[in-house]
């Protein structure tokens, strides 16, 4: 790897140089002479305060454990007023903790303490409750050197406010003579052939490679003969002080030679600025500490770390999702992040191997899908040990690639590639950590661009800078909102609203998504299925997404049928449906009933003419699922194949509004309409509305959980309750559609009967947005979404075509007022609501049952809450911007 990593930001110690006793030459750039007086005039002022023992001990940097009991803080103390060392170098402990006790060690100096820390990756290394930057080995896989620069630009800022100079890595000490003793390393080599003038610092002179060479005090004699300036970890302060100036009596050591070195600790001291004393602030530490903006960084440095060593055939992305079957298998841990994060782009099953011997019964249910992605974890870093790779793992892996397409994904040391070589499919994480486990299967179906490069040469199987760079097809990801370009502070905020909705009894629980920028930011849910608290609500949580299905299924029936011709919007609709011709509704264009301008009655309660008082009608129900009587509607309630016919007589004899001669229609909105869009779809598809959607839209996206009748596909736990129904279901509505006209239809209409989770109606919603493509799959044109989208006439009706529209600028519209006029989605009677707005690259999703209990329960409406979670989202984009 050849990479210099802290190449380095670290502060000002960049190109020091030394100074002597004599006078410097000082440029005549009158800044730059200023500067230089002042530096030499501090320097030689504190030098010349310092008697031969305050000297010696600026050269020492010593342990400082902010963990540590009050012995060490007080052996310390004394180290600083009594023996006046130079500075500490801060082992781990807690920010702080640290802060705190440096503060009380600078404060006790005559001459201000330079701070070092080791800080490979960052804070981290040393600090709890901060950033862990990637290792090495994967900082050496990513291409862009710019993410390089700007970690170590961010390592140096968490530093200065911690008050800490210098970055100081450990070291491994080989040879016979360690480097920090040799004088032909450093005084021969370093200072003499390479003309360097500034800081030599020691490695630890506590390590075991050290200190087998001579007794502490002697040590640290032999380090500054050999040209070293600044010692570390010396084992014995008083000691090595007398040893030192025993030097110096002898001549062994020159006194010109330490007050080089002397001066040259002092002038960075002055050039990090501790020209006057330094005191660590702190107020909201922590939170200036782990700023957002790290996160977006360490987010950018895995992924662009992530590698794709091997891809035969070119499998990878995965881009079929419903005509492939998968499964995800773990070997050495349970890692059910990966597990869970595969499985929101597919459906997976899950698998894990912890060791276990006996391995064909594993691979007798593996070997049945057609894709086994692997991860890989438990690596180390011991050739002998194959790296921590178990020969039974390859073993399992070699028999299981013969029945199927196995994906290898290591998740940490790249050096295990070496036992992977023979399979495939290989890609190649570098660690193993939240991060990396959400980001591979992003990678894997092509939610971002894969552009990593090995950091080290792999034996004979693969090169240093070997990787193959694969190109994103369009898929959500996922990312912190500052990723986006939104600020998470003001996304949290929403937790507030939620909890006020839940605590005020105005839902029970919620789910809210937000995607920008094809990156889910924020998804969180809330509360529970039931006021009783049983059940909480999860990601996977399905919906009665009520009139969304208008949008979400009708919708998409009439897209494709407009595109390829089949239908002409401004066609009467009696033109394809010829039962009409006659009927008050014969000349009703598609347009105008997609835009709710037609005419229709807005709510006809069909349900109504099938019972007798409260009695169901026998030739509309049985409580039996019986060959006449096959469409569940509730426990022991089941209606008959007819019912759509009678429905449909009711439909074309029901009454519309009156209008005035020669004056079309205002808008007004309507369910009628969608039963015979619904009619429609299913005559000139010739084809189960639920099946085209199933078939060509809602499997191909991977949209797992959105379509009608989801108890006949999840377990009822997953689904949440709706009304408890008294006047014609009798009985609490569950898994079933809550909209009566449509649970007469079988839960199947064109109105509503969709249920869903947020995930994947944002899908939905995102491909809309990338112009009918997602996932390397092309649904619609973009010029076809163009026509339904916009608003379709003046300001009287702000409809598009069977989307609705924001009211721009008005509070009481269905909306945020900040949502742009290109916004287009839908809400729903259950409380739920789906809003793309192509301006900000934007999907926002909320779902909830307010109904449940009761469908009188308006509180959600009331309170504004939907809209006032919208307003966060735009918010959270002003006030990124107003300070980036």
């Amino acid at each position: 790897m050849t990479k210099n990593v802290f190449a380095i930001g670290l502060l000002s110690l960049i190109g020091l140089s030394s100074l002597s006793s004599k006078a410097q030459s000082i440029s005549t750039n009158p800044l730059i002479t200023a500067d230089a007086t002042q530096q030499k005039k501090w320097v030689d002022s504190v030098y010349e305060s310092l008697s031969w023992n305050e000297r010696i001990a600026q050269l020492f940097m010593v342990p400082a454990y902010s963990k540590g009991d009050a012995k060490h803080h007080k052996k310390l103390l004394q180290l600083v007023k009594m023996n006046k060392v130079g500075g500490l170098i801060f082992m781990p402990g807690g920010p702080m903790q640290q802060a705190k006790l440096s503060n009380q060690l600078q404060s006790s100096a005559n001459i201000p303490l330079l701070i070092g820390m080791d800080l490979e990756w960052g804070l981290n290394m040393r600090l709890d409750s901060t950033l862990r930057y990637p290792n090495q080995l994967t900082l050496g896989a990513i291409s862009d050197d710019t993410l390089i620069c700007q970690m170590s630009t961010d390592i140096a800022q968490k530093m200065q406010i911690m008050g800490v100079h210098l970055h100081i890595p450990a070291q491994d000490t080989l040879g016979e003579i360690p480097t920090s003793l040799s004088k032909k390393a450093i005084a021969e080599l370093l200072k003499k052939n390479m003309a360097f003038q500034g800081l030599v610092i020691t490695d630890a002179l506590n390590m075991d490679g050290v200190i087998q060479t001579t007794t502490p005090g002697k040590l640290e004699v032999a380090a500054l003969l050999a040209g070293n300036d600044l010692l570390l970890y010396p084992q014995n302060v008083p000691l090595a002080l007398k040893e030192i100036r025993k030097s110096l009596r002898r001549r062994q050591l020159k006194r010109d030679r330490l007050e080089l070195s002397v001066r040259k600790i002092l002038l960075a001291k002055y050039k990090v600025g501790l020209s006057s004393n330094q005191t660590v602030n702190t107020d909201n530490l922590h939170l200036k500490l782990n700023q957002p903006a790290s996160e977006v960084l360490l987010q950018k440095l895995y992924q662009n770390a992530i590698t794709l060593v091997k891809n035969e055939n070119n499998l990878l992305p995965f881009h079929l999702i419903d005509t492939t079957s998968y499964a995800s298998l773990s070997l050495n841990d349970r890692a059910p992040l990966f597990h869970r994060n595969l499985g929101k782009y597919a459906n997976f099953n899950a698998f894990n191997n912890l060791g276990n011997k006996n391995s064909e019964v594993l691979i007798s249910k593996l070997k049945n899908f057609e894709v086994v992605v692997i991860g890989v974890f438990g690596t180390n870093n011991s050739p002998s040990k194959q790296f921590g790779v178990k020969s039974e793992d390859i073993d399992l892996i070699t028999k299981l690639s013969k029945y199927t397409k196995v994906v290898v994904t290591v998740f940490g040391n790249p050096y295990s590639l070496s036992q992977f070589d023979k399979f495939e499919h290989v890609v190649c994480a570098y660690e193993n950590n939240e991060i990396t486990q959400a980001l591979v299967p992003q990678a894997l179906f092509g939610a971002f661009d894969i552009e990593g490069r090995l950091s080290v040469s792999i034996e004979n199987s693969f090169k240093q800078g070997s990787g193959i760079s694969l190109k994103n097809i369009a898929r959500l990801g996922m990312s912190s909102p500052e990723f986006a370009k939104m600020d998470s502070r003001v996304l949290n905020k929403i937790d507030l609203i939620a909890n006020e909705a839940i605590t005020s009894m105005a839902t029970p629980g919620c789910q809210i998504l937000v995607a920008k920028n094809g990156k889910i930011v924020f998804d969180k849910s809330y509360g529970y299925h039931t006021y009783d608290s049983l059940r909480p609500v999860t990601s996977e949580s399905i919906y009665d997404i009520a009139s969304i299905t208008k949008v979400a299924a009708s919708l998409q029936a009439v897209t494709f049928m407009e595109e390829q011709g089949l239908i002409d919007l401004d066609k009467k609709i009696s033109v394809y449906l010829t039962d009409l011709k006659g009927s008050n509704k014969e000349h009703m264009t598609i347009r105008d009933i997609l835009t709710h301008q037609s005419g229709l009655w807005p709510y006809l309660p069909f349900w109504k003419q099938t019972m007798n008082s409260e009695e169901h009608l026998p030739e509309y129900f049985n409580h039996k699922e019986e060959n006449e009587f096959p469409h569940f509607v509730s426990e022991g309630l089941y209606t008959s194949e007819s019912i759509r016919e009678s429905v449909w007589e009711w439909v074309i004899e029901s009454k519309v509004r009156d209008k005035e001669e020669n004056v079309s229609y205002g808008y007004k909105y309507s369910d009628m309409g969608y039963y015979m869009i619904h009619r429609l779809a299913e005559e000139v598809l010739n084809q189960p509305l639920e099946d085209f959607l199933t078939q060509n839209l809602y499997e191909p996206l991977g949209l797992t959980t959105l379509g009608y009748n989801p108890l006949d596909r999840f377990s009822k736990n997953r689904i949440t309750p709706t009304e408890k129904d008294s006047t014609f279901r009798m009985s609490q509505i569950w898994g079933t559609v809550h909209d009566q006209g449509a649970a007469l239809f079988g839960g199947v209409a064109g109105h509503a009967g969709l249920f869903s989770n947020s995930r994947d109606l944002a899908i939905l919603m995102q491909m809309h947005l990338q112009g009918g493509s997602y996932g390397g799959q092309k649904y619609y044109d973009k010029s076809t979404l163009n026509k339904f989208t916009p608003q379709q006439f003046d300001n009287y009706n702000r409809r598009g075509v069977g989307w609705d529209k924001p009211l721009p600028g008005a509070w009481y519209g269905p909306t945020s007022e900040y949502a742009s006029s290109e916004t287009f989605g839908h809400t729903g009677f259950t409380g739920t609501a789906v809003w793309a707005d192509p301006t900000f690259d934007l999907v926002f999703v909320f779902l909830s049952n307010r109904i449940y209990p009761n469908a009188n329960n308006r509180k959600l409406i009331q309170n504004n809450i939907r809209t006032r979670i919208q307003d966060l989202v735009y918010q959270s984009i002003w006030e990124y911007s107003k300070y980036n």
